[in-house]
């Protein structure tokens, strides 16, 4: 299987360029054959998003950006994400 790497320097909340990095480097990827495409942490919000951890605007675009990824993904992607927890309404990196 070959794997690609993806490490690509995300703009901190600007989820529109993030997007259009993140999917034509997975596109890239996938021509050049890639059976599992991994992306760095946080690549969907950049790093390092401090205190705009505690907007929701900021998380709930966050989230559209990952299912919009997910929706449109054929090849399996991992990318790092910021994820709310309901259960102790924590933020985590995943």
């Amino acid at each position: 299987m070959k794997i690609a790497l993806c490490q690509i320097n995300p703009t901190v909340g600007n989820f529109n360029a993030n997007r259009e990095s993140i999917t034509r480097y997975y596109k890239k990827a996938i021509d050049q054959g890639a059976g599992l495409v991994v992306f760095p942490e946080m690549v969907t919000t950049g790093y390092p998003p401090q205190d705009l951890l505690w907007e929701n605007e900021f998380i709930n675009k966050n989230s559209n950006l990952v299912e919009s990824i997910a929706i449109n993904s054929s090849v399996p992607i991992i990318l790092g994400f910021v994820r709310r927890w309901l259960l102790d309404d924590g933020i985590n990196n995943r």
